[in-house]
């Protein structure tokens, strides 16, 4: 139904735009927004993904589950395949893993019992055992839930089938109404299909006339297969938390190789990605072939400059980077190299770190924070960042550590018998001023000892 709406909308404007009357049509403000854009081009009966390239069909999943998996073992398949043919002892390789496999198996180690194509693609790029294991505890977990899942839906079904049978062979009066699920109701029913619909309408309407955001997925290259994974996580939560927002963006996933294991991580995630009525825009060109160089802004950690108030005329960018090693200003770099403005959230203003803890955010949790901005609410969207980094919560932390030392050394004094040591307890902190640090923490506890 949704898709007959928006097509209905867009084939309209786009005739009101080549017959050059819509400046005299006395449109709404969304769909003279709409008319105004360049590009958004219509396939079929729903809204087409805003590039020129063309999908591959080996990128297109299956929106049945079981073909699906079946879809994604084989492309890990034909990928491993490729590996051992390029490195002929890479196949040596997965038979040592084959042994090492049933020797944890045999020492009552969590294995699964089957491993999967995917599965042996991700276990021969983990250089180490301890990897190794935590990997396949991981799968052992999943299989395990999975079985239990379908342990309880058998019993449901049991369930299920006694009280139809119970139904059926009740007598029931003519007059009587009976309310419960499956007979009369005054509630309707929402299932999550129905909730989903809903959500890609409200990002589907964003599409015409919302602002822009876009994830720089150029730096794909530079992360290992873990960072790709957690980075791909991230945009999906991104996408989640975007599209139940009272104002969405609408988000450009730009310098995309199509084929790489970014996009092939989304598509696990996100099984529906290149569907035509997906509300995320997927392409391989860069954000500067699409906007103007003056209208991008750069949002980057080491700018010098702060981004006070939100501009809706800007189209935002994120790096699509997830570095768990060396911290590098690489953003800043591309950004100087671009030549593009820059800018940095004005996170210090609004929120007080703690000592030790890193300012780096999640990428969902960057786009909260410039969702909540739109209206220019950077209190609100200061919420999205953990509360374990702020000032407050690091001091909290400490005391309870420091308390649970007091209360550990107050313990062995009692069991070796020392008597008196409570009216020689030396006071730890002035009664005005709070200070947790390293060395303050260390002075405490020397003073305790003596």
């Amino acid at each position: 139904m949704y898709s007959r709406v928006l097509r209905t909308v867009l084939n309209v404007s786009i005739k009101l735009k080549n017959q050059k009357i819509y400046k005299n049509a006395g449109l709404s403000l969304p769909a003279a927004t709409l008319i105004a854009q360049k590009v958004l081009p219509t396939y079929g009966t729903t809204v087409q993904h805003f590039s020129d390239d063309r999908i591959e069909d080996n990128l297109l999943l299956a929106k049945d589950g079981s073909q699906r998996k079946n879809q994604i073992d084989e492309r890990a398949q034909a990928k491993l395949n490729d590996m051992i043919a390029e490195k002929p002892e890479l196949e040596k390789f997965i038979k040592i893993l084959e042994l090492e496999i049933d020797v944890l198996r045999q020492n009552g180690e969590n294995v699964p019992s089957n491993l999967r194509p995917r599965d042996w693609l991700e276990l021969v790029q983990l250089s180490h055992i301890s990897k190794r294991k935590k990997y396949l505890d991981y799968l052992f977990i999943v299989e395990k839930q999975q079985e239990k899942r379908k342990q309880e839906q058998e019993e449901n079904n049991i369930k299920l089938e006694q009280v139809r049978e119970e139904r059926k062979n009740r007598v029931q009066d003519p007059n009587e109404i009976i309310y419960s699920i499956g007979n009369n109701s005054m509630f309707r029913r929402f299932v999550e299909r129905t909730m989903n619909q809903l959500w890609n309408w409200n990002c589907l309407r964003s599409m015409m006339y919302g602002n822009k955001i876009v994830f720089d997925c150029s730096y794909e290259p530079y992360m290992k297969p873990l960072e790709v994974k957690s980075c791909a996580k991230q945009i999906m939560e991104s996408f989640a938390i975007n599209r139940v927002h009272n104002y969405p963006f609408v988000i450009y996933l730009c310098n995309a190789n199509l084929s790489g294991p970014l996009i092939e991580r989304l598509t696990r995630f996100m099984p529906t990605l290149f569907d035509d009525d997906f509300p995320m825009v997927v392409t391989s060109k860069s954000y500067l072939e699409l906007f103007g160089r003056d209208s991008i802004v750069y949002l980057t950690s080491n700018a010098p400059k702060m981004l006070e108030t939100f501009d809706p005329d800007s189209v935002y960018i994120i790096g699509a980077y997830v570095d768990k090693g060396s911290k590098q200003p690489v953003s800043l770099g591309k950004a100087k190299k671009e030549n593009v403005r820059m800018a940095k959230l004005p996170i210090d203003k609004y929120v007080q770190f703690g000592d030790g803890s890193g300012k780096d955010l999640t990428l969902n949790q960057v786009m909260g924070i410039m969702l909540d901005a739109q209206t220019g609410d950077w209190e609100k969207g200061m919420l999205h960042v953990p509360r374990r980094k702020t000032y407050e919560a690091r001091m909290y932390s400490l005391e309870k550590k420091l308390q649970r030392d007091i209360s550990y050394r107050s313990r062995k004094l009692e069991e070796e018998g020392i008597e008196g040591y409570k009216s020689t307890r030396p006071v730890l902190q002035s009664s005005g001023v709070n200070d947790y640090s390293h060395a303050a923490r260390a002075k405490m506890r020397e003073q305790w000892n003596k």
